[in-house]
């Protein structure tokens, strides 16, 4: 009897110990909350349990946007948010922001309240957050919040749970290549900044200044320019974010550009005339002429549609002889693009094949390492081709950031 009273003192010992080691801190009880609640302070308070009684109860719902905001009083590396809704009141179109300073801040839209788990007659809703680092986290109902029954939202508690062991995790490197430049995309498991290193691929290769990402975030983005055609490179990418965790570097890889760009410098028309800033811009080259000088500067490189409402928007583009081909890539303005444009090549300018239709460029590596762009790049099967054209279809979907305009734009077209 000894011996089996010892081994079960022995295992509460190490489920108490377990407990201990792993369980998840919740540290909303030490933020500041504010909102347009009654009884507030109930959401963050443990001893309430989740208690139907206990609920926090807004503002009717429909004259205003309605906030929960917390200021958790530091920066904190946030795993997870669990919200315990009440039987009624629960919220089906709302957001999650966060923010490390109150200057920018990440927004996680659509979320559902109630497509949460049921936990002991309790509907939780659980948000990964994959340890964001944040010290202000609102919760943002519209005026037009849809509510499973009642016109008041109500919730019984919100933890917010913090990660106990952050790590960088670097992984998923993908890069695409052109004659001049190296796109790069990769991820990381929390917020991070980032450089990369690169250089020719010699024996005495230098590498050059890295290229630096200073806002943190969990993917990362950016393009190498200014590259030799047809030449060797190494590029190695560094993570790091603060003291508590270490920096991350990836094994250098190796890569070689592609050759001359067959679009450079080639004759171009269209309806992309027009340039974003008319009174700081020489008007001397045509802005149509600028997709293909191999340039990206915003004042300088940048060409504009016209109205995709009013009818279809194009460039064609003549390679001035019949070429091999089987990629084109396009670098889109990232304030301005298309979200449904097809590309289509021809060998006598009259009989068009479509090699790709109702493409977003969305879709494509975003970068900010100068202007902010998408770098799209629609790779197929070997083709010979003469004349390529990009199509923006009348009323096609597109992204504008100044809701009154209605245009694409476009810095650079390249053919390989």
């Amino acid at each position: 009897m000894r011996y089996y009273k010892i081994m079960f003192l022995t295992g509460m010992f190490s489920f108490l110990l377990a407990t201990f080691l792993y369980s998840a801190e919740n540290i909303a009880p030490g933020a500041t909350i504010t909102g347009q609640f009654n009884n507030l302070k109930v959401i963050s308070d443990i001893k309430t349990e989740g208690n139907e009684a206990f609920s926090a109860e807004s503002e009717e719902i429909g004259s205003k946007n309605i906030k929960i905001d917390f200021d958790l009083q530091s920066l904190f590396y946030i795993k997870e948010i669990k919200i315990y809704w009440a039987n009624e009141g629960i919220a089906k179109n709302f957001s999650l922001w966060l923010s490390k300073s109150k200057v920018e801040n990440d927004v996680i839209s659509g979320l559902d309240g109630t497509k949460g788990k049921k936990e002991k007659n309790t509907l939780v809703q659980t948000i990964e957050l994959h340890s964001r680092y944040s010290r202000y986290i609102s919760l943002v109902f519209p005026s037009d919040t849809i509510l499973n029954k009642g016109k008041h939202i109500k919730i019984k508690e919100i933890e917010i749970i913090k990660e106990e062991n952050p790590k960088l995790a670097l992984n998923d490197i993908n890069y695409s290549i052109s004659d001049r430049e190296i796109s790069i995309r990769f991820k990381t498991d929390i917020d991070a900044k980032s450089q990369i290193f690169y250089g020719e691929d010699t024996f005495d290769g230098k590498l050059e200044a890295p290229l630096r990402f200073i806002m943190p975030r969990t993917l990362h983005s950016g393009v190498l320019y200014g590259l030799k055609p047809d030449t060797k490179y190494r590029f190695q990418v560094e993570v790091s974010s603060t003291d508590i965790v270490k920096s991350e570097k990836s094994e250098f890889i190796y890569v070689k550009t592609q050759k001359n760009n067959l679009a450079f410098g080639k004759p171009v028309i269209g309806t992309f005339t027009h340039l974003p800033e008319d009174k700081f811009v020489s008007k001397t080259i045509p802005a149509i002429e600028r997709l293909t000088d191999g340039g990206m500067d915003y004042f300088t490189s940048l060409a504009l549609s016209g109205s995709v409402a009013k009818k279809d928007q194009f460039i064609a583009m003549d390679l001035t002889k019949t070429c091999n081909i089987s990629e084109v890539i396009l670098y889109w303005w990232a304030l301005s693009y298309s979200k449904s444009f097809n590309i289509l090549v021809s060998l006598d300018n009259k009989n068009w094949e479509a090699i790709g239709t109702g493409l977003n460029a969305g879709d494509g590596i975003f970068t900010t390492t100068g202007a902010p762009m998408y770098v799209y790049s629609h790779k197929f099967p070997p083709k010979g081709a003469r004349y390529i054209k990009v199509q923006v279809p009348q009323n096609s979907p597109y992204y504008d950031k100044q809701d009154n305009c209605d245009f694409v734009s476009l810095f650079e077209i390249k053919v390989f």
